[in-house]
């Protein structure tokens, strides 16, 4: 007795596709969530920034909440009621109580595109920031914010930067966090 074989490889050929595709249409939308935990994550360092800035320029913890939510509607979030919680002084970490901080955490759901035929719905993105200013903190017309980077402003070759009445902050704990080269 003769068994048939011919149609094994488009079977199999049709399974690998099928794995294939799916692991594509995953690929894609957990690098949509990434994109857009970076977003947020921006979103949430610029609010609790200018939040914290308004702390000292104005002392309403009310103000500097409504300035935060102002930066995340300025920056792209659509509803701020419940994609951003503005908390002064912040309730957590290492700044927790301090009444010159603000914590801004940002929240978005992303929808997946494709990978609901796996099962996905979406995901849920969540960022966290928290920045403190004391009087006479100073203004500052460049800001790097990497905490260990060095050189993390390195000027290269023929650079022409005017600067009035500001100056440049590097927050890093690097020995050599800036340089001219």
């Amino acid at each position: 007795m003769k068994f048939q074989e011919s149609g094994q490889a488009l079977i199999l050929f049709v399974l690998m596709l099928t794995a294939f595709t799916g692991v594509v249409a995953l690929t894609v939308d957990v690098g949509r969530a990434f994109r857009e935990k970076t977003n947020d994550q921006m979103i949430a360092d610029a609010s609790a920034l200018a939040a914290a800035a308004d702390l000292i320029s104005n002392g309403s913890n009310s103000h500097a909440a409504e300035e935060a939510r102002n930066y995340g509607t300025k920056n792209g979030l659509t509803d701020t009621a419940t994609q951003q919680v503005v908390t002064i002084p912040p309730d957590n970490g290492p700044s927790a109580g301090n009444a010159g901080c603000a914590e801004v955490e940002v929240n978005t759901d992303i929808a997946g595109l494709f990978s609901g035929v796996l099962g996905v719905i979406g995901f849920d993105v969540g960022t966290r920031a928290v920045a403190c200013a004391t009087e006479g903190f100073g203004d500052y017309a460049i800001i790097t914010l990497n905490p260990t980077a060095c050189n993390s402003v390195d000027l290269v070759g023929t650079v022409e930067i005017e600067i009035e009445d500001a100056g440049i902050f590097a927050n890093s704990t690097c020995a050599a966090n800036a340089s001219e080269r």
